[in-house]
């Protein structure tokens, strides 16, 4: 996890980790903004409850692989104050397992007093770890990721105000179009396609 650092006695921190896998793009449109009154509750009550932050940051967890889901078992919860909270940000790419994504989620909010997810690429693809399919289209597959967060207590996915810090998850999408840069030559990066990016075989728009 990375490690910032903030005024109004808050701290951000950086998990560190060697795991398999590594989409480097991911984020999509924001699809609902359903169940916000509740998250807004549930922040009112985190603001009574604030003294000292601690904010830890990670992505790419990518816990279909098993050694990565037993890493994330294994963490232990960082610092013992009483009168402190610890935050922790999930910057996508946690499973493509609805249930994985689940049980991730709270192994990691069971170490951590507040988590934001984010949904990365990898959540959106439409085969589970085992290959079967899932949802009828990757919109409906975030739906149902984010309906994951919600149904989940101190897990949000919306913007959450703590104290003087703001944390405002950001979804967006990329894709071919919007690579206007000349292609490297020779055979050292393959020309985006089918072939080379798993994302336009296993995302249905």
């Amino acid at each position: 996890m990375h490690q910032f650092s903030f005024s109004a006695q808050t701290r951000c921190h950086c998990l560190t980790r060697k795991a398999r896998g590594g989409a480097r793009t991911r984020r999509v449109q924001h699809p609902t903004q359903h169940n916000l009154a509740c998250h807004a509750q549930q922040e009112s009550s985190l603001k009574e409850q604030l003294h000292h932050l601690h904010v830890y940051a990670i992505s790419d967890l990518h816990c279909d692989h098993e050694l990565n889901a037993q890493w994330v078992k294994n963490l232990l919860p960082y610092g013992d104050a009483r009168n402190t909270k610890r935050v922790l940000l999930v910057a996508g790419d946690v499973s493509s397992d609805i249930e994985k994504l689940r049980r991730t989620l709270i192994d990691l909010k069971q170490r951590f007093d507040v988590l934001l997810f984010v949904p990365g690429n990898h959540c959106l693809w439409l085969t589970s770890s085992k290959g079967s399919p899932t949802h009828g289209d990757s919109v409906a597959k975030l739906r149902a990721v984010i309906e994951v967060c919600v149904q989940l207590p101190g897990v949000y996915c919306t913007p959450l105000r703590l104290g003087q810090l703001v944390l405002a998850p950001t979804y967006s999408w990329h894709h071919q179009s919007w690579d206007q840069e000349r292609d490297i030559p020779g055979n050292l990066v393959p020309r985006a396609s089918k072939l080379t990016i798993a994302d336009y075989v296993k995302c249905e728009w």
